[in-house]
């Protein structure tokens, strides 16, 4: 039979190891995690910092030009509030084709595409 202080000691020393391996496996999902980012940096292309300049400046030039106060590319939803008051309750923007057409524009201008 063992003694109580045996297994005060036992419980002590189980919970060190089951402390222990938490912290081992938290610090490797933190090493996985980063690894992943690392490898999609190693992969992404390359972009020199003025080309980059130029990308920015053309898109910002073509988002300029859309009309955001169109209320036809917006979706809004009415209702009523608790002071008898017509309140906007949601509103989402519908239109993200027209926005991902004039960013791709930009980048057909700044940019010759290779096959």
């Amino acid at each position: 039979m063992t003694t109580t202080e045996e297994l005060q000691l036992k419980i002590t020393a189980l919970s060190l190891q089951a402390e222990k391996y938490e912290n081992d496996q938290r610090a490797l999902a933190t090493e996985l995690a980063q690894a992943k980012q690392d490898l999609k940096e190693v992969n992404k292309p390359t972009i020199t910092q003025e080309h980059y300049n130029i990308l920015c400046d053309n898109i910002s030039h073509k988002i300029s030009e859309f009309d955001f106060d169109d209320a036809d590319n917006f979706d809004i939803d009415f209702c009523i509030d608790y002071d008898s008051r017509i309140a906007v309750e949601s509103m989402s923007f519908q239109n993200t084709d027209e926005i991902q057409r004039l960013v791709e524009e930009a980048i057909e201008q700044t940019f010759k595409t290779i096959d």
